[in-house]
């Protein structure tokens, strides 16, 4: 799952009151206009991330940001960088490099 320093960081950055509030039941995001592209990376080849563990770009797309009133543009992510070359780590961070300067 996620990480406890990123869920802290978000549990304590994406606050009640700030980014977000209630009218009656249904949440109103405070930050609507903004938008996020989420960077993750693990260590688990990707097979294995669809069939058993949650994506937590995901999680934090729809659970947290959404919530906010944040659009998500854009999700990336590098599987198994442990096992992956250089050339393979090299590779997505250019893409990265890349994308960030078009948008």
């Amino acid at each position: 799952g996620m990480p406890a320093i990123l869920k802290g960081f978000i549990d304590r950055t994406f606050s009640k009151g700030y980014a977000y509030s209630y009218k009656g039941l249904l949440p109103i995001g405070h930050l609507k206009g903004k938008k996020a592209w989420i960077i993750t990376t693990n260590d688990t080849p990707s097979f294995y991330v669809h069939l058993v563990q949650k994506d937590y770009g995901k999680v934090l797309s729809k659970q947290v940001l959404k919530m906010c009133g944040i659009k998500t543009i854009k999700r990336s992510t590098a599987y198994y960088l442990r096992g992956s070359s250089l050339k393979r780590r090299q590779s997505f961070f250019r893409k990265i490099g890349l994308y960030s300067q078009r948008i």
